[in-house]
């Protein structure tokens, strides 16, 4: 909102001040990701053998993949329409 408000006003500084923002804001959400995702497959085939499981295997058929971008892509538009 803070790029779009300054691109608006015609604003350089507030421009860049939020794509720095988001820019740190992605960065610190994909190093909490990958980490939380280390960590969580090390303790969890430390302990069950049995991971990972039918459900979570059957997440990443292409089947599955390609019906989820065809519900996911109108269902962003009409909310960023809305």
């Amino acid at each position: 909102m803070g790029f779009t408000f300054g691109t608006t006003i015609r604003r350089k500084s507030l421009c860049l001040v939020s794509l720095r923002n988001e820019l740190l804001s992605l960065l610190i959400c994909l190093f909490i990701g990958c980490f939380w995702g280390v960590i969580s497959s090390v303790v969890n085939t430390a302990e069950n053998r049995d991971w990972p499981s039918q459900e979570m295997l059957s997440r990443g058929d292409p089947f599955g993949l390609v019906s989820g971008v065809l519900i996911a892509i109108p269902s962003g538009v009409a909310t960023a329409l809305r």
